[in-house]
């Protein structure tokens, strides 16, 4: 996985470390304890670009566009299109992931 800087102690970190305890110490001179905790969300995976032929004047139904991505795309992503005859599958950005589309 990916590691994490946390600027508390300035040390990078990896979900393997969570939970990370540290003593510190305030700004005046009190000490406290800090727990960092880190988790990944599973990001969505959109697929990969895929080809579908259908007859002139058939617009695609959903599952037939769906059918068509390559790769392991997941369920749940939203359609758009057709912008020049490309439908595109997109998952909006949630919690620490990005938007991904195909």
């Amino acid at each position: 996985g990916d590691s994490y800087e946390w600027s508390v102690t300035g040390l990078t970190y990896t979900v393997l470390d969570s939970p990370v305890e540290v003593s510190l110490t305030d700004a005046n001179g009190c000490p406290y304890n800090a727990t960092l905790t880190i988790t990944e969300d599973d990001a969505p995976d959109a697929g990969l670009n895929g080809s579908l032929t259908v007859c002139e004047g058939v617009i695609p139904i959903n599952e037939a566009l769906f059918e068509a991505l390559e790769g392991n795309p997941d369920e749940g992503g939203v359609w758009s299109g057709p912008e020049s005859d490309v439908y595109t599958y997109t998952f909006a950005a949630s919690g620490s992931c990005p938007e991904v589309s195909a």
